[in-house]
């Protein structure tokens, strides 16, 4: 069994406001697989996620500096 990638909170509010990974990724037109290798929202999909579960934006840009520390 492959090892689970750790998600930012931000993240897993995000597949739980969308529903699924799956749904994420028919979304922006990715693959699940690609999806599942998330372990912060990337900044190219922040905007558009943000709208779509009303998540502050500045949730996204934190997870970013978060996960460097």
């Amino acid at each position: 069994m492959k090892d689970e990638v750790k998600k930012s909170d931000v993240l897993i509010q995000v597949i739980a406001k969308i529903g699924s990974m799956s749904e994420i990724a028919r979304m922006f037109d990715l693959t699940p697989q690609a999806v599942q290798q998330w372990s912060v929202v990337p900044l190219d999909y922040a905007l558009p996620l943000s709208k779509a579960c009303e998540i502050p934006l500045e949730l996204f840009h934190k997870q970013k500096t978060e996960s460097l520390q």
